[in-house]
């Protein structure tokens, strides 16, 4: 079998020699024989052991029966201890899901601190078909059906392609001491209920069932790669990426067929779940404003376009500044100057605010729009709702969050990149002006 692992980390190209590789070790059969594998061919390997908390006595036998094979072989050993309970209530996860968390997050970081190249885990090709009908039966996309990774960024599975049995074979022939989970025999968890009662039954009705299954999911590996080409291509065409959001065109959408395939593809990544992806392709044709959450971001159905954006907590701000200011930062960014009229040239650009400065009261207040809020554009001889000049020009669902407006005294003298107040323009009789221009 040693054979067969050095054979598969070439091909594979999981490591080289000159890699240090950090060993995610429990003390059982698997990750023992993959221990000894590496140290046999040379590998410069440390172990990292996870005690979960889950089994009391027998969770610290394991633990000591790590440290005191890491002892007699001169391995450096890392270990931890986690409340995975405690974790799994906290997070309203499972019990393996909660040690799943744990275990990746801490051997990352071991991995960084430490200087490791990689982290070896002992994943067998067993492993690959029981985690296929888990999915399987959860319920799960295409990419849910393409197996287990021999390499998935810094984590490596050198064992991927050696079945069970012939692990249990190399235990035997080279002596290998290990430790044995009693939770491995219960079939209360399901990968154990597919291990112990429903495969050895689709293996009694093929002799080859294991490498058919092995052949299948590679074939729909290859397809899955097709698939998300597609995926990829239809993207390009149909997401708009702008600084601090993604418009997703509408009626570009609606011709993808099917639609909801396309969409929930384009905002799996953002943590949408299925359902609330359902009712967002049935939000298509109905009117703008609804919104909808994940965790992490939001989309917002505006005319055109379903706007994403990474859900953020919108500073307050109400920030005060006087004629001798020259900068500011935040909440946006603004420069300030003062210039004699005979020495201004007139601008177009909405990003530049040119203001009668003997018609200010300072200091000035930067602060969030809010509804109720009136002002004289630029161009007209009476007051408009703020919130009906934003509609009016077109400013979208999510820009209307982040827009600001500066106020003097009780007046508001200019919505920031926007207008300015009529009131308050350059006219014949302008002597100073108070320049404020938007820097992008």
């Amino acid at each position: 079998m040693t054979k067969e692992v050095f054979e598969f980390i070439t091909k594979q190209q999981l490591f080289s020699t000159e890699d240090r590789i950090l060993v995610g070790i429990s003390g059982g059969r698997d990750s023992m024989s993959l221990c000894f594998a590496l140290k046999d061919l040379g590998y410069q390997i440390a172990l990292a052991h996870c005690n979960f908390s889950l089994r009391g006595e027998e969770s610290d036998k394991d633990e000591l029966f790590v440290n005191e094979y890491a002892k007699k072989n001169k391995l450096e050993v890392f270990n931890i201890k986690f409340d995975t309970q405690a974790y799994a209530s906290k997070n309203s996860v499972s019990i393996q899901m909660a040690a799943r968390e744990l275990r990746y997050t801490w051997f990352e970081e071991i991995r960084k601190k430490n200087n490791y190249n990689y982290i070896a885990i002992a994943h067998n090709r067993d492993d690959i078909v029981e985690t296929y009908f888990i999915n399987l039966i959860r319920g799960t996309g295409i990419e849910g059906l393409t197996g287990i990774k021999s390499k998935n960024n810094k984590i490596v599975r050198p064992l991927l392609n050696i079945s069970r049995e012939k692990i249990n074979s190399y235990i035997t022939e080279n002596n290998i001491s290990y430790r044995e989970d009693s939770s491995n025999a219960s079939t209360k968890y399901i990968r154990n209920k597919l291990r112990h009662q429903i495969l050895p039954e689709l293996r009694s009705i093929s002799k080859v069932f294991d490498q058919t299954m092995v052949e299948n999911i590679d074939k729909i590996n290859q397809v899955n790669q097709v698939y998300k080409n597609e995926i990829s291509f239809q993207k390009s065409k149909t997401l708009i990426q702008l600084s601090d959001s993604v418009k997703i065109n509408i009626q570009k959408l609606k011709k993808l067929k099917p639609t909801y395939t396309y969409l929930y593809e384009f905002l799996k990544p953002c943590g949408f779940t299925a359902s609330t992806i359902s009712d967002i392709e049935q939000s298509l044709n109905a009117e703008s404003g609804k919104k909808f959450l994940s965790k992490s971001h939001q989309i917002i159905k505006d005319r055109e376009y379903l706007i994403l954006t990474e859900i953020t907590t919108k500073p307050k701000a109400e920030i005060f500044f006087d004629k001798d200011t020259k900068t500011i930062s935040n909440p946006v960014p603004l420069e300030i100057e003062i210039i004699d009229k005979a020495d201004y040239k007139m601008s177009k650009s909405n990003l530049i605010m040119a203001l009668d400065m003997e018609k200010l009261s300072f200091p000035l207040l930067i602060r969030n729009w809010k509804q109720g809020d009136y002002f004289m554009p630029l161009g007209m001889n009476r007051m408009k709702k703020l919130s009906n000049f934003l509609i009016d020009s077109k400013v979208s669902i999510t820009e209307k969050d982040r827009t600001y407006l500066i106020q003097s005294k009780n007046d508001i003298i200019a919505i920031v990149g926007k207008r300015i107040d009529d009131r308050y323009k350059i006219t014949g009789e302008t002597k100073k002006i108070f320049k404020i221009t938007l820097k992008k």
